[in-house]
C-alpha cells in the first residue's frame, strides 16, 4: 500500500483522498459536550491554585509568564477541539476523519494510456483479436500487465504493460517497469546498422537459442518490417534499453529500464 501512495501524483492523491471522505463513517459521540462539561466542572484558576505551594519541576524551567502562557495556550487547544467537533457536526468540512478498518484506495490510473499502444482489452480479448498467439513472461514476480491492442502493424500488435516494481524502476520514456510489444513480423537489419552508427550500443544476444539484439545507451526508436515485408517506424516516443527478439513468425520487444542480464530472463520466460 505504500509503495501504492508514492505512486500517485498530488492529484490522484486528492481524488484518492476525496473518495474516501465519502464512505467515512462518523461517531454519535458529543465531543463538545464533554470538553465543556470537563472545562466548567473544574475551572482551570482553581485547579491551578490547589497545587501545593512548593515549586513543580515544571514552574522551575519555567518563569511564571511563560508558565501562565503555556496553561493558555493548553485551554485554547482544548476550545479548539471542541469547536472542531461542533463545525464537523454542523456538516463543515475537513475537520472530522475517521477511517473504516476496511476501507480502500482505487486504484491509480493505467500505465499505457499514454504510450500510443492502441486500446485497452483483457489478455484473452486480445487473443481473439489478432491473428499470431499472444504469449506472456512466467515466474518473474512482474505482476498483472494491462494489455492493449493496435492494428498497427498489418495482423495487429499486442503490447504488455507491467508497473514499475523494486528491482525494474519506472522507464525514462514509459512510466512502465517493463513494456513488451508482440507481432508478426522481423527486424530490419540496415536500421540496426543505422543505430551503430548514430550511437547506440547495439549487442547480438540469443533468447532460448535465438537471435536477438539488445539495444543500449543513446535513446532511439526502432524501424520492424511488417509480416508483408513492409517497414514501419515506432516514432511516437524515443525508447530506453532494448531487447528485440523472434520467436517463430512473432517479433518481441522488451523495453525496460534494468541490465541486459533481466531483461534476458524475462524474455526466457515468455511462453
Amino acid at each position: 500500500m505504500a509503495d501504492r501512495l508514492r505512486a500517485f501524483t498530488d492529484e490522484q492523491l486528492e481524488r484518492a483522498l476525496a473518495d474516501v471522505g465519502a464512505h467515512l463513517a462518523y461517531p454519535d459521540l458529543d465531543v463538545a459536550a464533554v470538553v465543556v462539561r470537563r472545562l466548567t466542572a473544574q475551572p482551570v484558576a482553581q485547579r491551578i491554585a490547589r497545587q501545593p505551594a512548593r515549586p513543580g519541576i515544571l514552574e522551575r524551567l519555567l518563569p511564571r509568564r511563560p508558565l501562565r502562557r503555556a496553561v493558555a495556550l493548553a485551554v485554547a487547544l482544548l476550545v479548539l477541539v471542541a469547536t472542531a467537533a461542533v463545525a464537523g457536526r454542523l456538516g463543515l468540512p475537513g475537520l472530522r476523519i475517521i477511517f473504516q478498518p476496511h476501507a480502500t484506495l482505487p486504484s491509480p490510473p493505467p500505465v499505457g494510456t499514454h504510450l500510443f499502444l492502441g486500446h485497452r482489452i483483457t489478455l484473452a480479448e486480445a487473443r481473439d483479436q489478432v491473428s499470431f498467439r499472444v504469449v506472456v513472461p512466467h515466474g518473474e514476480g512482474l505482476g498483472p500487465a494491462e494489455v492493449y491492442v493496435s492494428v498497427v502493424p498489418s495482423g495487429g500488435r499486442v503490447s504488455l504493460v507491467y508497473r514499475a516494481r523494486p528491482g525494474l524502476p519506472a522507464g525514462r520514456f514509459t512510466g512502465a517497469g517493463v513494456l513488451i510489444t508482440e507481432f508478426r513480423g522481423s527486424i530490419d537489419p540496415l536500421f540496426v546498422k543505422k543505430l551503430v552508427a548514430t550511437g547506440t550500443n547495439v549487442e547480438f544476444v540469443e533468447v532460448r537459442a535465438e537471435p536477438a539484439y539488445w539495444f543500449s545507451g543513446a535513446p532511439h526508436e526502432l524501424t520492424y518490417v511488417d509480416e508483408h515485408g513492409r517497414p514501419f517506424p515506432d516514432s511516437q516516443r524515443l525508447a530506453g534499453n532494448t531487447l528485440v527478439w523472434v520467436d517463430g513468425d512473432l517479433t518481441l520487444r522488451l523495453e525496460c529500464r534494468c541490465s541486459e542480464g533481466r531483461a534476458l530472463r524475462i524474455a526466457s520466460s515468455v511462453r
